[in-house]
């Protein structure tokens, strides 16, 4: 009885403690676990709301269990899925809900939770061992964000950490914040905090006082799974994976500036222990290349560059500025960095952020593709920007587009990227039929490549999907890659 391979409470696999069944073993034994640390539906009409978007990456068709669990490591309840090979499945969140989810299936899947409410949106890409070498992707036992606050600038913007127990028993772990010059917060940081096994726990920055902007590091027994929202009352909602590692070098494949009324910044952050210089090399659509370099990032200091800065931004061009950057510590030996990248349209106070990528793979896949897709009161489109991450080597990139089924509905034709650049591909420009879809992205040579996809939810009128207005959000989530 195929059934009996699902998660249940004690061991992830259906079987109840001292049992022994032959297809739950068989799961156990070979199962993907994919971590969710924040996830939560209210009770009340046009509050939060969680979607888990699945995807079987897999030739084969996929079983597995979508499983809620408290805060106190309690389970909720739970809800199987199969999925065909390559095929999709959308998990609406039980009303009430408020704490974590561990995803278990046969095959290699992909996860992105999108939460929002009717005045925001955001959305993070699911934590799992299988993402291993990405830095953003995996649980750790010393994570890194960077970038937590509390009301900085006179502002309403602040952050809440999620984090999840992704380890096999309890987890003692401490909080150590830091401001922007990389000196340590003891007054606001936190000791031994514990965590039960499957267990999730959320802090927010008010005890380090109005204005703080800085970072955070995490130190467990256990390995956790971390996740950050960020929030303001009037510009919205966005979500970014914490880091189990940095990188002496760091990929960021969408920066803009005056580009369809979207301006980005990214926050880079020193995780060594000696001072160094960033070099930054942006690189256009078009191969355009401008180089900057910041000096003299100390040791757990991190830095805000806007892309309109005279000093460590890009130029001013006709239509606006796209593109990617790449990031190098120059100190020697080089010190490891993480960065984020905050993107907001300024028109329509949309905000939206990705984590930087350390590295990048041949195949790079994303649940909840849409064109004019219409859900309830919204409709949806999105957009992947895919950087190629060779320094010397130019590529070709061809996206195929499936249905929720699995089955193949479109190719593209293979478009180049320059060696460090980074092109957007807008979906209702792709030539796919409206609907909703995943996206596999593949390169045409041994080059790596890394990408976001960002989600625009717009708001219907007279039941029809037209152009982002006011009070339509937009989310970015990193693309997961694959060899």
């Amino acid at each position: 009885d195929t059934s009996y391979c699902y998660v249940y409470l004690d061991d992830y696999t259906g079987e109840g403690q001292g049992t022994r069944r032959v297809a739950a073993d068989a799961l156990k034994f070979s199962a993907e676990v994919t971590y969710l640390p924040r996830v939560h539906t209210s009770s009340t009409s046009g509050s939060w709301e969680s979607y888990i978007e699945i995807l079987n990456l897999s030739p084969s068709p996929a079983q597995g269990t979508v499983n809620w669990y408290r805060p106190d490591g309690s389970r909720y309840g739970y809800q199987n899925f199969s999925l065909p090979a390559r095929g999709e499945i959308s998990v609406s969140t039980p009303k009430g809900f408020d704490g974590a989810v561990v995803l278990v299936s046969d095959q290699d899947i992909a996860a992105v939770v999108r939460y929002q409410r009717d005045n925001k949106v955001a959305a993070y890409t699911g934590i799992s061992e299988a993402n291993a070498g990405t830095g953003w992707g995996q649980p750790g036992v010393e994570i890194y964000a960077p970038v937590v606050m509390w009301l900085p600038w006179g502002s309403t913007w602040r952050t809440y950490l999620y984090l999840q127990n992704a380890g096999n028993g309890p987890a003692t772990f401490d909080i150590t914040y830091y401001d922007a010059n990389g000196n340590p917060r003891p007054d606001c940081s936190l000791r031994d905090q514990t965590l039960p096994l499957r267990g999730s726990t959320s802090y927010q920055q008010t005890a380090c006082g109005t204005g703080f902007y800085g970072s955070a590091r995490i130190v467990s027994t256990q390995p956790l799974a971390v996740v950050v929202l960020q929030q303001e009352d009037a510009y919205g909602a966005s979500m970014y994976n914490a880091f189990s590692s940095g990188s002496a070098t760091v990929y960021l494949p969408s920066l803009m500036r005056d580009w369809y009324n979207w301006i980005s910044s990214f926050t880079v952050q020193n995780l060594g222990t000696s001072a160094t210089d960033v070099r930054i090399r942006y690189v256009r659509e078009n191969g355009e290349v401008t180089e900057r370099t910041y000096p003299n990032l100390l040791p757990g200091a991190s830095v805000v560059i806007v892309q309109n800065d005279p000093n460590y931004g890009v130029p001013v061009v006709p239509g606006g500025w796209h593109g990617g950057a790449r990031l190098s510590s120059t100190a020697n030996p080089p010190q490891p960095l993480a960065a984020i990248v905050n993107q907001q349209r300024t028109d329509i106070l949309s905000a939206m952020s990705y984590s930087g990528f350390i590295s990048g793979e041949g195949t790079l896949y994303g649940p909840f593709t849409a064109n004019k897709y219409q859900s309830g009161s919204y409709c949806y489109d999105s957009a992947s920007d895919i950087q190629n991450l060779s320094p010397t080597d130019a590529t070709n990139v061809t996206r195929r587009y499936y249905d929720q089924g699995g089955r193949l509905r479109y190719t593209t034709t293979p478009a180049p990227i320059p060696p460090e650049g980074a092109v957007c591909f807008y979906l209702p420009a792709e030539g796919v039929a409206q609907g909703v879809y995943s996206l596999q992205a593949t390169r045409s040579n041994a080059v790596p490549i890394a990408g976001i996809h960002n989600i625009a939810r717009l708001t219907l009128s007279g039941g029809v999907c037209g152009g982002e207005t006011g009070g339509d959000y937009g989310a970015s989530y990193n693309l997961v890659q694959r060899p």
